[in-house]
């Protein structure tokens, strides 16, 4: 038993460092909307869902604005400044933990609100779907921030 002791006690230190350093990063997606509608959101508190069109019933956010840019150019045709803004969408570990665990319902297939797309050919393609309106900023009930939301000028 004297081993057991012996290697407690070399693991013991650097497992808890591991633990106690070890801090959660927070998740950042972006997407792209139209600046038509960027002071309805803002007065709503809400980027909702659309409920037509190849991207309904889900918002599709990407891991990084060149992407998300790319993928709008997709569905609107040209994007610039004058016409769009990006939205960076950070899900702290809280808020990623919460959103990743609470199902969207039936509607969705019992999937959860924040799910990673996947396809087909195993590649990641970085592609996120939020199953609700998204809210620009959220709170739990104990204050903690879930969502924090910044409007992004694309240049």
């Amino acid at each position: 038993m004297q081993w057991l002791a012996d290697a407690s006690a070399m693991l013991w230190p650097i497992t808890f460092g591991v633990v106690v350093d070890a801090m959660p990063e927070p998740l950042i997606l972006y997407t792209v909307v139209p600046r038509t509608i960027v002071r309805a959101i803002c007065s709503d508190g809400y980027l909702r869902v659309k409920t037509r069109g190849p991207d309904a019933l889900h918002i599709e956010l990407k891991m990084s604005l060149a992407e998300a840019i790319d993928d709008a150019s997709l569905y609107y045709g040209r994007v610039s400044k004058d016409s769009h803004c990006a939205l960076q969408v950070v899900f702290t570990p809280p808020g990623a933990a919460h959103y990743a665990t609470t199902c969207a319902g039936s509607m969705h297939s019992y999937q959860t609100v924040l799910c990673k797309e996947i396809f087909h050919d195993d590649v990641d393609r970085g592609v996120w779907h939020f199953q609700q309106d998204l809210p620009l900023l959220a709170y739990d009930q104990q204050g903690t921030c879930l969502i924090h939301s910044t409007w992004l000028q694309i240049m």
